[in-house]
């Protein structure tokens, strides 16, 4: 079975509130990924030419008054991420994996809203829910790499390219 080329990180952790203060993740909205962002060493025993590591993180609070905030981050970790070689076209292949991951981050926050709308308060339906679409998100990037031939078939490429910026836009 070929590998995948994105093996997509899940931590369940809060991210930290400082702006800065964990200079190995990138969030989505803090600009576009350069190849300096490539920091990780690359797996040899890996056939594909790039590796973007991107997960999501979360901040759940409940208060005193039982009031709920949850909001989901997509991020990617310059220290996990490698390429054996820099090209325009890879370098599009591997932002599109991240940006796909924030089409579900911005997914995950729409129904965290609606639950909360609802008074949904017990973290663990929001943990299910959570993993529900994350599911969904894995399944998503595996369809994106196996389309794409992982950015090798250019027409499939600009048909994501498309779809992923419509999604972003919307």
């Amino acid at each position: 079975m070929i590998k995948i080329l994105l093996y997509i990180v899940i931590v369940l952790v809060p991210l930290l509130d400082a702006k800065g203060q964990d200079s190995d993740k990138i969030k989505w909205n803090e600009g576009k990924l350069h190849w300096d962002d490539f920091r990780g060493t690359v797996d040899s025993c890996v056939l594909h030419d790039a590796y973007a590591c991107i997960g999501f993180s979360y901040k759940f609070k409940l208060n005193s008054k039982k009031q709920v905030r949850a909001k989901v981050y997509s991020y990617f970790m310059k220290s996990k991420s490698w390429r054996k070689f820099e090209s325009t076209e890879l370098l599009n292949h591997e932002q599109l994996h991240f940006d796909i991951a924030e089409v579900f981050a911005r997914k995950i926050n729409k129904e965290f809203k609606q639950m909360i709308i609802k008074g949904v308060v017990d973290k663990r339906e929001f943990l299910k829910r959570y993993q529900e679409l994350s599911n969904e998100h894995d399944v998503m990037q595996d369809l994106y790499d196996n389309e794409t031939l992982h950015g090798k078939d250019m027409e499939k490429q600009k048909e994501w390219n498309f779809l992923i910026s419509h999604k972003l836009n919307n």
